[in-house]
């Protein structure tokens, strides 16, 4: 059925079923689970790239202060500022595209200035950002980090919550899309019962899945 659909997108269910002499919903249903499966993307038969990865997980403005004197705590202390992008699965994920794999990311951001440059730099980049999610609820997860003279950490402050409204129910969203991956990568930023629920479902289709702990307690 794969090497009919491949030769002609455009055939029909009845075209097909007429090719191999079976019934119509029969074709339908193995339509159905050939797009579960991530053998084909839907509609119109479209086959998957042969080979694609996808990253899920976080996506995070990471804030970094260099102390350019002894650290005085309860008052204003001189620091250089740094910010750049992080979050474990988008930083796999610049550096994939960046190697000239073909990357999908995805995620849930802020609807604030943050998020939309952080999807807008992986986009530039060549990631296909089609799947991200803007949330109204919570703003685009930010992380700062305090170091000393010697470039120890002093404190560290994380605002992650966002990433608990990344349910289960957003795997329905875009499981066609995820299926039809050659490798999933996610990260411990996902809520447990979303990795649960991605390892589960994982069992009916063909991708291969890594995890990133990310970190002990999130692990």
């Amino acid at each position: 059925m794969l090497d009919l659909i491949a030769a002609n997108p455009f055939a029909g269910q009845q075209d097909i079923a007429s090719a191999l002499g079976i019934a119509r919903s029969t074709v339908a249903a193995h339509i159905v689970q050939l797009v579960n499966k991530g053998y084909i993307l839907g509609r119109g038969y479209v086959l998957p790239a042969s080979k694609r990865m996808i990253c899920i997980g976080g996506a995070v403005l990471d804030r970094k202060y260099h102390a350019k004197k002894d650290l005085i705590f309860e008052t204003s202390n001189p620091v250089d500022g740094y910010r750049s992008f992080g979050g474990v699965a988008r930083n796999v994920a610049e550096n994939l595209v960046r190697l000239g794999v073909d990357v999908s990311f995805v995620s849930i951001v802020g609807d604030d200035e943050t998020g939309r440059s952080l999807v807008r730099h992986l986009r530039d980049l060549g990631a296909d950002v089609s799947q991200v999610i803007t949330t109204t609820e919570r703003p685009t997860a930010e992380y700062a980090a305090i170091l000393d003279l010697n470039n120890d950490l002093v404190l560290g402050i994380a605002d992650m919550e966002i990433f608990d409204l990344f349910s289960p129910s957003y795997l329905d969203r875009f499981w066609p899309h995820l299926a039809s991956a050659t490798w999933v990568f996610i990260d411990c930023n996902l809520p447990a019962a979303t990795i649960a629920a991605l390892m589960s479902r994982k069992q009916g289709a063909r991708f291969k899945l890594a995890v990133d702990t990310v970190s002990s307690p999130k692990s």
